[in-house]
C-alpha cells in the first residue's frame, strides 16, 4: 500500500468500516471483513466489494484489495467468523497448553519427557566440557 496523505487518513478515519488508520496501514472492522468474505463467496469481485463499501480505487490498489480478501478468506476458512473478529497478531503465550485440564496420564507423560530432555542436556553439557 502507498503512503496515505493526511487528507486521505482523515477521510478513512471517519469511514464506518475502518477501525484505525496510519499513513501506511488501514485496519478494517470485523463486520466489514465478514460481510466482504460472504459477498466474495456469493460471486462478487474484491474490487466491487470495496467500491460498494465506499472505498474508491483512489485509496487502494487492486493488488491491496485482492490480498485483503485473500487473507480474510483464509482466516474465515480456518476459523470461521471468529477468525475475522479476533486479533491474532503478537507474541503467543509461552505456556499455551492448559495443564489444569490435562488428565494424570498426560501429565506423567509430559514429566517423563521433560526429565529425559534434562538428562540429555546434562550429558551434552558434560561432553562439551571434555
Amino acid at each position: 500500500m502507498i503512503k496515505l496523505s493526511k487528507k486521505e487518513i482523515q477521510s478513512l478515519t471517519s469511514h464506518k468500516y475502518v477501525e484505525k488508520v496510519t499513513d501506511s496501514r488501514v485496519t478494517f472492522t470485523p463486520q466489514f471483513k465478514i460481510k466482504s468474505v460472504k459477498s466474495y463467496f456469493k460471486g462478487k469481485s474484491s474490487r466491487i466489494i470495496f467500491n460498494e463499501a465506499g472505498f474508491t480505487s483512489d485509496y487502494f490498489s487492486n493488488k491491496f484489495v485482492s490480498s485483503c480478501l485473500y487473507r480474510w478468506r483464509k482466516s474465515f476458512n480456518e476459523n470461521g467468523e471468529k477468525g475475522l473478529t479476533q486479533d491474532n497478531r503478537g507474541r503467543k503465550a509461552i505456556h499455551s497448553t492448559d495443564y489444569i485440564n490435562m488428565n494424570i496420564e498426560d501429565l506423567l507423560e509430559r514429566v517423563e519427557y521433560l526429565e529425559q530432555e534434562n538428562d540429555f542436556l546434562k550429558k551434552l553439557k558434560a561432553l562439551a566440557k571434555k
